[in-house]
């Protein structure tokens, strides 16, 4: 394990070529996270034979002269292609322990991308935590792409096409303020979880200049009836937050931004998108239609200390 000192910016190079890299492992994210706190951002390049194979990100503070620790690892760590089996990650996980062992004022908190290892390393599963997520791998040609759909979102997307509605990207944040205004009424009328609008707005700063925030919206009759933010973190986007007014849910203004926004992101050379997190109790017609775009439903270990 390589740890890099404060400034080194030799992880996101690693991270660029990793598999279906996390956002939550995007140094990029990792310095948004660190500003709204107290900790920073720790990072740290996991070799074999002298060679990267992977990278790992984790948030760490200290209080009371360090008498007070906490680290946080979310969604890693990634890994280079061909890299990333049982072993490696035990090893990892093994090599985190002993960096970070538990004590009393110690806070550890770990959402890792597989269980692998974990409770060989002494890390303790909290009980009821499970993650799930869904993955399109989008090196794959259009056409490929949409016989993957499946049969009901492909009639929704005809219907779509079909509606009138009219799309409008764009990448300078220009629109993103009217969406997190709807998206955060929204949540807070129908009660689901979601990014704070801190939170993104902290985000788009941090990604725009990269040109890593890409707005879309539907309108019908020029009024805007459905939108989203996806987050551009190459090689990978997240879809972040979305937005459904009545006539965007009646004319599927999602499945004509989403399958349009695959366009747009392999034009700029994104090769894998998540589709954000998804679950069987609170938000199962979400989980429905994201599973309906037919990529791969990832479940992860949830929460260890």
């Amino acid at each position: 394990m390589r740890v890099l000192p404060p400034g080194d910016n030799a992880a996101g190079a690693v991270y660029a070529q990793c598999v279906r890299p996390s956002l939550l492992q995007s140094p990029a994210y990792g310095d948004v996270m660190a500003a709204r706190s107290w900790h920073d951002a720790r990072r740290v390049i996991i070799e074999k034979c002298g060679q990267a194979v992977g990278m790992a990100q984790w948030l760490e503070g200290t209080l009371g002269g360090g008498f007070f620790h906490s680290m946080a690892l979310d969604g890693g760590p990634v890994w280079l292609p061909g890299h990333g089996d049982d072993a490696d990650h035990a090893a990892f996980f093994s090599w985190l322990a002993r960096a970070y062992p538990a004590r009393a004022t110690r806070w550890r908190r770990l959402i890792p991308g597989a269980q692998t290892g974990l409770a060989d390393a002494g890390w303790r599963h909290s009980a009821g935590s499970v993650n799930q997520t869904i993955w399109l791998d989008l090196h794959a040609g259009e056409a490929t792409l949409y016989s993957a759909l499946r049969k009901n979102w492909r009639y929704d997307l005809r219907r779509a096409m079909d509606s009138g509605l009219r799309l409008e990207w764009d990448e300078t944040g220009r629109t993103l303020p009217w969406l997190v205004r709807h998206e955060a009424m929204d949540r807070r009328q129908r009660g689901y979880r979601g990014p704070s609008a801190p939170l993104i707005m902290a985000l788009a700063r941090r990604f725009l200049p990269t040109r890593g925030v890409l707005t879309g919206r539907a309108l019908l009759a020029g009024r805007p009836v459905a939108g989203v933010m996806l987050l551009l973190h190459p090689p990978a986007a997240t879809w972040l937050i979305g937005w459904s007014g009545p006539e965007g849910r009646t004319h599927h203004a999602h499945n004509l931004l989403l399958w349009d926004g695959l366009r747009i992101l392999k034009q700029s050379g994104i090769g894998y998108f998540d589709l954000g997190g998804v679950n069987d109790e609170s938000a199962r017609n979400i989980k429905h239609f994201k599973e309906g775009m037919g990529g791969q439903l990832i479940t992860q270990p949830g929460l260890y200390r």
